[in-house]
């Protein structure tokens, strides 16, 4: 995974100017508000206003009125969080939603930023491409995830999101978002820990790569995957991979003859097994083996290196 980190300083900055606007010319409620001296605008997106919208008093404050764990950032079991940061977005921004093919693409890179994505069901992956036309996949994305947030940087987006199966996703008007945030702490906490996550994938995605052996980057692919389904209420015992052996690949940062080999060694060790309806289809007869797997393979080649 490859995101652009100013993403998260760009949205805090943009939203905390709004909070300070709103907050800074508290009026009465027969009022309405004056235009901001500064809108907040990206290529393709109406300029975001707060004219209309309910005014922040003291006890909206957001040092000593609200605490972002008060609401899913307190659930302790990660689908029940999911669930509860889902349903935070669909009652306070009421998105539209829309239902995505095997082969789809919600956004192109290089194309004018206006909107992010919720993804309600199905997996995506992220595209980048170089400058002489090669495709790199960057990030695989699925059920509560959000896509998008790497364009609001520069107004861009940064890659293609393309959908690996029948899915569905809410679709979220950037400036509705910010807006929404003006409005409602919890949205921005919910924002937050979104980007927050991409983040941190960036850097286990960073550390798989740079100090794991083939073996290993193929079988702790798995054990990521498999935490992901259980994260949402899916089996982690059964996978069904949504991409090639190519796309697993390019992914991985390895040729398809090797992704084969890793997977048929794991499969002889009997750490994994495949299905009778293809390769696509895996068990994992025992994860916590399987993720041990990989941590001795982390520290046989960091012992080689040393």
């Amino acid at each position: 995974m490859r995101v652009n980190t100013s993403t998260t300083e760009t949205i805090m900055s943009e939203a905390a100017q709004l909070i300070q606007h709103d907050r800074s010319h508290q009026i009465s409620s027969r009022d309405r508000l004056p235009a901001f001296p500064h809108t907040v605008s990206h290529p393709g997106t109406r300029a975001v206003s707060a004219r209309g919208s309910s005014v922040m008093d003291d006890s909206t404050d957001l040092h000593d009125g609200f605490s972002p764990f008060q609401g899913f950032q307190s659930l302790q079991d990660p689908q029940q969080r999911m669930l509860e940061m889902m349903r935070t977005v669909r009652e306070l921004v009421q998105p539209a939603s829309k239902v995505v093919r095997p082969g789809d693409v919600l956004y192109h890179s290089g194309l004018p930023f206006n909107t992010v994505f919720l993804i309600n069901s199905g997996a995506y992956k992220l595209v980048s491409r170089s400058l002489d036309g090669r495709e790199q996949i960057v990030s695989l994305k699925f059920r509560g995830d959000w896509l998008g947030f790497s364009g609001i940087a520069h107004g861009r987006h940064a890659c293609d999101a393309v959908a690996m199966d029948t899915g569905n996703v809410s679709i979220i008007p950037y400036a509705t978002l910010l807006e929404g945030c003006v409005r409602h702490p919890e949205l921005m906490a919910v924002v937050h820990e979104a980007m927050s996550t991409e983040i941190r994938r960036e850097r286990e995605s960073l550390m798989s790569v740079c100090t794991l052996a083939s073996q290993a980057r193929v079988a702790e692919f798995l054990c990521a995957w498999a935490r992901s389904m259980a994260q949402r209420g899916l089996r982690a015992d059964e996978l069904t991979l949504r991409m090639t052996r190519a796309d697993l690949g390019n992914y991985l940062g390895m040729t398809l003859e090797t992704v084969s080999r890793c997977l048929s060694r794991l499969n002889r060790e009997q750490l994994i097994r495949f299905g009778e309806r293809g390769r696509r289809q895996i068990s994992i007869p025992d994860l916590a083996r399987l993720e041990q797997y990989v941590i001795s393979g982390s520290s046989a080649r960091t012992a080689r290196l040393q």
